[in-house]
């Protein structure tokens, strides 16, 4: 299946690589271009993914159900796992 959806994933997590790329350039206006600048800015957009994506399905889950969403801790540790890997790809 992997194999097959390829170039969509490809897609996928060159997204994610973007996305962060926006993230970096918008907090560069908050942080300096120092060392613990740099590395404030890139620890803060790295950890804006996880967040996101659990209000987002937390939101929704809670908008249906009325209650909270089971493994929402789960969801954003795996959707963090993935932008960090795609990152040291790209890196690499």
């Amino acid at each position: 299946v992997v194999i097959l959806t390829l170039p969509l994933l490809k897609v996928g997590l060159l997204g994610l690589v973007s996305l962060h790329e926006i993230f970096t350039h918008l907090l560069g206006f908050v942080f300096s271009d120092g060392f613990f600048g740099r590395l404030f800015r890139d620890a803060i957009a790295l950890l804006l993914y996880p967040f996101i994506v659990g209000i987002i399905l937390g939101g929704i889950y809670y908008a249906i159900k009325k209650q909270r969403m089971p493994y929402l801790m789960i969801c954003a540790w795996v959707v963090w796992i993935i932008t960090a890997t795609s990152l040291a790809m790209v890196i690499k």
